[in-house]
């Protein structure tokens, strides 16, 4: 029996292990003279328990390195994965046709290289439509879910990292941002899917954080949605 401790990274993450746990570290107060140190759960929490009190600054933490690499996962031999992320980001299954809304030039190509019909009209977003016959794999793998009810296939969740990446790419060319300084950020009505969105962006080896948010609505009341910075 042996006393176990709870880490949370800045980001939100978590993970539990014992006292004798040993981590590479870096002390933002003495990292420059110092460099990296391993450092066991429990000198770790001896650290923590003296910065109790203080005022919370970067100069109070232990940095871990990054994973400098992606994780690992199975081949995927499904339905184009930048196609899942855009459809499950501004399409819909729950039409007569499975089709995606999208006024990005670029995803429009992409879309009709694969196949897809393309509608253009007068003043309104032009609308995405896959080839009849590839209806039904689409709607095996994603369902006929609610924009609130949306998630990421699990088969999907534990594909390669090239296949994960795509799906990331085409959640965020969907419902994603970026600002001028590289920060990229990621909102649904889905809790399940920015969950997803957020465990995709981890897999890769980046951060990301999740939060609800509450909005002023333009037609009065409150907008609500899950947002995800990286």
């Amino acid at each position: 029996v042996k006393p176990l401790y709870r880490i949370t990274f800045e980001d939100g993450a978590q993970t539990v292990c014992d006292d004798s746990h040993r981590w590479l570290t870096k002390s933002a107060k003495n990292g420059s003279r110092d460099g990296w140190v391993v450092r066991n759960t429990e000198e770790m929490h001896r650290l923590s328990t003296q910065w109790i009190g203080k005022t919370r600054s970067a100069r109070n933490s232990l940095f871990i390195p990054l994973m400098d690499a992606p994780a690992p996962g199975r081949p995927w031999i499904g339905p184009d994965p930048y196609m899942v992320g855009q459809l499950l980001g501004d399409g819909t299954m729950r039409s007569a046709r499975v089709t995606l809304y999208s006024a990005d030039e670029e995803t429009l190509q992409y879309a009709a290289s694969l196949g897809w019909n393309i509608y253009r009209y007068e003043g309104v977003c032009p609308r995405v439509v896959c080839p009849e016959g590839d209806a039904e794999k689409w709607r095996n793998l994603l369902g006929n879910a609610a924009a609130a009810d949306k998630s990421v296939p699990a088969d999907l969740m534990l594909a390669d990292p090239v296949t994960r990446l795509e799906v990331l790419r085409g959640l965020m060319d969907s419902d994603g941002s970026v600002d001028k300084e590289g920060r990229c950020r990621f909102v649904s009505l889905s809790k399940a899917l920015a969950r997803d969105v957020q465990t995709l962006a981890r897999s890769l080896g980046g951060k990301a954080s999740m939060r609800f948010e509450e909005r002023p609505s333009p037609k009065g009341g409150k907008d609500y949605r899950w947002r995800v910075d990286m």
